[in-house]
């Protein structure tokens, strides 16, 4: 995270640098920053003052007990004691307001690099044209999902992977999994002339992973090992960033050079509804990772080192031109819209039939934010989504009841901590006004599941199932996975209120411009509006097997 004396030191300058992000949140949290650590200056004022004072009133008790002038010493010392009492208080409201200070410290991002362009939006960034050499069309043959492809070769087994370990894991069999650990080895290869190769940890304690900026942040995101107090890693960059953590390094000794080949381990919380069909948005997948530690002065030679090996890679693999294209709308990204109701992203609220019920599940979860967000944890680890649904469904007010309630899930002793607080919760809810009840499905601006088109909405249906099926074999062709071909969500949008007439007569243009408004890039409109276009005047659904067909997935704010 950024000094906070820079806040102190050039509060006008952070706040030009970061208002460049196009995101106003920021600025808010730098203003209650600034806010905070003024508070906190003052409070070490006051306080060291009275040490100061506490420390002088000691030395003239000694002096007064030395001289037998017992009253005045007492006198003295009754002084001492209520100082002492206001100084408590005063560490208590400096313990406070540090931490306060350190969590809003942790979620302000860098400051943009004086180089790098502004912009709040993808229309500000510069267009590349992409891609490169793709054919006019495609044979049947080659219209094949990569996951049946790997199926017939029998190199990928994903049921067998699922009865191990759940979904979203993948196995690899035979050549597939040579295949695997042969990529992997290919990158360090590439990369073995300039950067040494590391094997860390593949789990690290809360500190490394916050000092990456990984948590608060993404700790929805990441497995932890509440026992240990360890997280399985998401990424090499990880240990590696932290190696020389509490070292000194002297800068002859910079460049740090760093690669690392290891698994990596994502819960993909965000992932429902999404593709996760083959070796898609995996839990578990490796990654070849490489890392540099250098002084600022070195960071710009280096960033083009590094950024001519990744060329170098994706040049070979033909796919540069679509890399630079989203190199530069990433760059600096628009601010994520806020959300409406996260609370309804609760695992298991399928279960849940009765408004009443909707109110205590919204309370709990607002609880435990504020206590995740207070004291720096994931908010699953003081209790999980499944305990909230219970919760909803018995409404215990007691311990006794709570526990019973809970026990059958699989109870523990993390949930009892804040118990207090869980069963307030709960009672507020249920003392609610019927006429302040959440409504059952909230305001927000939400598609219905898949279900419900292919039983209700036949066509807009078909159109969709044929866009599909031409974008995963595309992706496929391209060997990148679909949704980095292109969003979900745009086709489904699309397919959902399609461009004038475009359900008559083949109009590629009128989908592009869609495609560009839903915030799409230019390459990926290039490539997918013909195909989307083309299914947009299909009036029959292609089938989709039953074991891939997407389940209703829940609301999204």
């Amino acid at each position: 995270m950024i000094d906070v004396r820079l806040l102190r030191t050039n509060i006008e300058g952070v706040r030009t640098a970061l208002a460049r992000r196009g995101k106003p949140e920021v600025l808010s949290q730098i203003d209650e920053a600034v806010q905070l650590d003024s508070r906190l200056r003052d409070i070490t004022t006051e306080r060291d003052a009275i040490r100061a004072e506490v420390n002088d009133l000691s030395k003239q008790v000694g002096t007064l007990r030395r001289d037998k002038r017992n009253d005045e010493a007492e006198a003295l010392m009754g002084r001492s004691r209520e100082l002492g009492e206001t100084e408590r208080v005063l560490q208590a409201e400096f313990d406070e307001v540090q931490g306060a200070l350190h969590q809003i410290m942790l979620r302000i991002p860098n400051l943009p690099h004086a180089d790098a362009p502004n912009g709040a939006g993808d229309h500000e960034n510069p267009v590349v044209k992409g891609p490169i050499n793709m054919p006019a069309q495609f044979a049947d043959h080659q219209r094949v999902p990569h996951w049946e492809t790997a199926s017939h070769l029998g190199i990928l087994d994903n049921e067998r992977a699922t009865k191990i370990a759940g979904a979203m894991f993948t196995m690899q069999r035979g050549l597939g999994a040579t295949l695997a650990r042969a990529l992997c080895q290919f990158a360090l290869d590439s990369n073995a002339d300039a950067f040494e190769e590391i094997r860390p940890p593949s789990f690290v304690t809360t500190a490394t992973l916050t000092a990456t900026g990984h948590l608060p942040k993404f700790a929805d995101d990441a497995y932890a090992i509440e026992r240990d107090d360890l997280w399985a890693i998401p990424t090499a960059e990880v240990p590696l960033t932290s190696l020389h953590a509490g070292e000194v390094l002297e800068e002859s000794e910079l460049p740090v050079r760093l690669m690392a080949y290891t698994p990596c381990y994502r819960r993909e919380a965000g992932s429902a509804g999404r593709d996760t069909r083959g070796m898609l948005r995996a839990h578990e997948f490796d990654k070849v990772e490489i890392l540099a530690l250098a002084t600022p002065e070195q960071s710009p030679e280096l960033l083009i080192e590094l950024r001519q090996k990744i060329y170098e890679l994706l040049s070979a693999s033909k796919k540069w031109k679509w890399a630079e294209a989203e190199f530069a709308s990433i760059l600096i990204a628009p601010p994520a819209p806020p959300r409406i109701d996260p609370w309804r992203r609760t695992s298991g609220m399928h279960k849940i039939k009765k408004l009443d019920q909707l109110v205590v599940i919204k309370n709990l979860w607002h609880a435990r934010d504020e206590i995740a967000r207070a004291n720096d944890v994931s908010s699953g680890k003081l209790l999980n989504d499944a305990a909230i649904i219970e919760f909803a469904i018995h409404k215990p007010l007691t311990k006794k009841d709570a526990e019973k309630a809970l026990r059958p899930i699989g109870m523990r002793a993390r949930w009892l901590e804040n118990m207090p607080t869980w069963l307030s919760a709960t009672e507020t809810a249920l003392n609610t006004p019927e006429d302040q009840w959440p409504p059952m499905k909230s305001g927000a601006d939400t598609l219905p599941p898949l279900k419900l088109w292919r039983e209700r909405f036949a066509e807009k249906y078909a159109p969709l199932t044929h866009a599909r099926f031409a974008v995963e074999n595309v992706a496929s062709e391209f060997e990148i996975p679909a949704e980095n071909l292109i969003s979900p969500e745009i086709i489904r949008r699309i397919c959902w209120a399609p461009p004038a007439d475009s359900l008559q007569n083949l109009n590629t243009e009128a989908v592009a411009t869609a495609m560009l408004g839903f915030g799409a890039r230019q390459w990926q409109v290039d490539v997918v509006a013909p195909l989307v276009a083309a299914a947009l005047l299909e009036r029959e659904p292609r089938e989709i097997p039953a074991e891939e067909a997407p389940e209703t997935v829940p609301e999204t704010p």
